[in-house]
């Protein structure tokens, strides 16, 4: 079977999930709809629930209270290993003793696939995550990043319903953390394979996400698209999770507004002004620390430029880009 006869994935869902552990209510009435090919992320602070939520899907825990579908089947007490869920760790986890191409064709052993079929299907795998010229050796032999890769091979080898993610780039330097986020995200695409993956990393979720679930103390506070959960944040807690922000009051009304929306420019252009206590260069963009007058400060990011105007100790003119329009 090669890669493009893969199944027709299954979507996943979670109906009024409650998970306690002693007296810690770890989720509460937790609902959520994975449409079939999608890829949703659980983001949150540590101790939010998405890791159990995660387990719940993989039949690690059992909910106190709700159900779990895969597609229109009721999996909530169904055991792990008939499941069919495709599971990357965050420690990858995988078997020191077995060389690369063993380690992926794992659980087609398990499902006593022959031989033949289960190598032609794991070197398949390989070829896709870009490892197939790596195939004969061990674990130990591999960088991290590529350790990882096998890991979701072997998780995609399986074809499994579901593909479940447990903050699996957390271990990796930040380059390579990017490049295995990227290679997630296109595989999601090429095989159209439901996926849930939790991480507690903004702009993980940002980049890697068809929709957001953003999760505080076992509940949910906001569903949606990265641009509506970055852009119109359905609560205090989201704004101030996702992304950075400023909350500046605006002819007498408290207005939210992140760093990019901030511009700068020359005292005597604007009413509101400034002076520059910080700058901080971050590649692409330099950040600016303004202290008001009034004693509060607020962040401007402006996208790196040959010519920076402006320098700790400047008074500087601001100007608020909000939806409805600039405001000075």
């Amino acid at each position: 079977m090669t890669h493009t006869d893969v199944p027709t994935p299954r979507g996943l869902e979670f109906s009024n999930i409650t998970k306690r552990f002693g007296s810690t209510v770890a989720l509460h009435e937790f609902s959520l709809t994975i449409r079939s090919g999608e890829l949703v992320s659980l983001l949150g602070p540590s101790g939010c629930g998405k890791t159990t939520a995660l387990r719940i899907a993989a039949g690690f825990e059992i909910a106190d209270h709700g159900t779990v579908k895969s597609g229109t089947t009721d999996i909530t007490a169904m055991p792990a290993n008939r499941r069919n869920m495709g599971m990357v760790f965050q420690s990858y986890s995988l078997f020191p003793h077995l060389t690369v191409v063993d380690n992926v064709a794992f659980g087609l052993k398990m499902r006593k696939i022959a031989s033949r079929e289960r190598r032609q299907r794991a070197m398949e795998m390989l070829e896709l995550v870009r490892l197939s010229n790596l195939e004969d050796r061990y674990p130990h032999q591999l960088s991290g990043g590529q350790q990882q890769r096998v890991a979701l091979a072997r998780a995609l080898a399986i074809q499994p319903s579901v593909l479940l993610l447990d903050e699996p780039l957390s271990a990796l330097d930040a380059k390579v953390r990017e490049e295995v986020r990227q290679e997630i995200r296109l595989l999601n695409k090429t095989l159209g394979t439901t996926t849930l993956f939790v991480t507690h990393d903004q702009d993980e979720a940002l980049e890697i996400s068809d929709r957001i679930c953003v999760m505080n103390q076992g509940r949910v506070e906001q569903v949606g698209t990265p641009t509506e959960v970055y852009d119109r944040p359905a609560n205090d807690f989201v704004a101030d999770f996702v992304g950075e922000m400023n909350t500046l009051q605006i002819d007498g009304r408290s207005v939210r507004i992140r760093p990019e929306r901030v511009r700068l420019g020359e005292a005597s252009s604007s009413m509101l002004r400034g002076d520059v206590v910080l700058t901080t260069f971050k590649g692409a963009v330099v950040r600016y620390v303004i202290q008001l007058p009034d004693g509060r400060t607020l962040t401007a990011n402006h996208l790196n430029e040959p010519r920076q105007p402006f320098r700790a100790g400047q008074n500087v003119g601001i100007h608020i880009v909000t939806n409805e329009g600039e405001v000075e």
